[in-house]
């Protein structure tokens, strides 16, 4: 549980109620924040930074769970290591099933 909410989104097809699924986005629209009481921020902890040049990919977790993000920023961003959050930009996630891989939605429609 991440303390988020967030809207719902649009389905390709049904869920059966205790289905699992995975929400899945891409690190690029992920942004990095230092607001972490901020309606709608994740609070997160570095796990490692991948430095490739021209931009960082960074690793964390969740401070109140197991959830994973990378975040991908320019290599000159600086990044404050005690007060981390993200924003997901929900117009770019999807929604997959956890079992088949299959994308069954998203919030393109928002």
């Amino acid at each position: 549980d991440l303390g988020l909410s967030f809207p719902f989104p649009t389905l390709n097809q049904s869920v059966a109620s205790g289905e699992k699924i995975i929400l899945g986005i891409r690190p690029e629209h992920i942004q990095l924040t230092v607001n972490q009481y901020s309606p709608g921020t994740i609070p997160v902890a570095i796990n490692f930074i991948d430095d490739l040049g021209p931009e960082k990919i960074i690793h964390t977790h969740s401070r109140c769970g197991r959830a994973k993000f990378m975040v991908r920023v320019p290599s000159e961003q600086r990044v404050d290591y005690d007060n981390l959050a993200i924003e997901l930009l929900f117009s770019k996630a999807n929604l997959f099933q956890e079992q088949t891989g299959r994308r069954i939605g998203g919030w393109d429609k928002c």
